[in-house]
């Protein structure tokens, strides 16, 4: 239980908003007077407010997807987004497996890269880059399913 400093009524913790310069990670007043100072200081400063949204904007998820791309990129394969676009047009836009010009997942294709080494192979498609993950990134089990599919196709549309 907490008390909140604007209301004084004695609350649960997770009625407090959260504040993560306080030591406990959570604010003085609960959420409830919050809201209502904030909705007071809104109406108080509509200027203030709009001008701030502009700024809002700019740093809005839809803006920032291409910068969190290049920080993504260069985290986790070294690689700038120039360089990812290069790779991809020495593919033709194209998965290197199925041959298609259609990432799936979330709009890009993935980077295909050896877990021990590092090293990228090359662009793949969602469908693809989890199927091989799921195959254990193993030539064998994939040749296996191959001929699997092979042998069996025949029974299954006959």
């Amino acid at each position: 239980m907490k008390t909140c400093s604007i209301c004084k009524g004695a609350k649960p913790i997770n009625e407090f908003v959260q504040d993560k310069r306080k030591g406990r990670g959570v604010g003085s007043h609960c959420k409830k007077c919050h809201n209502m100072r904030s909705s007071v200081w809104y109406k108080n400063n509509k200027e203030q407010a709009m001008a701030s949204t502009k700024g809002w904007k700019k740093s809005h998820p839809i803006n920032t997807k291409l910068s969190q791309l290049k920080q993504n990129l260069k985290r986790m394969y070294g690689l700038t987004i120039e360089e990812y676009d290069a790779i991809l047009m020495s593919q033709g836009g194209l998965c290197l497996i199925c041959h298609t010009d259609t990432p799936g997942g979330r709009g890009r294709f993935h980077v295909d890269h050896d877990h021990d080494t590092g090293k990228i192979r090359g662009l793949l498609c969602h469908g693809c880059n989890i199927a091989i993950g799921h195959m254990r990134e193993d030539p064998r089990i994939l040749r296996s399913a191959a001929d699997y599919l092979e042998y069996h196709g025949a029974v299954i549309n006959a």
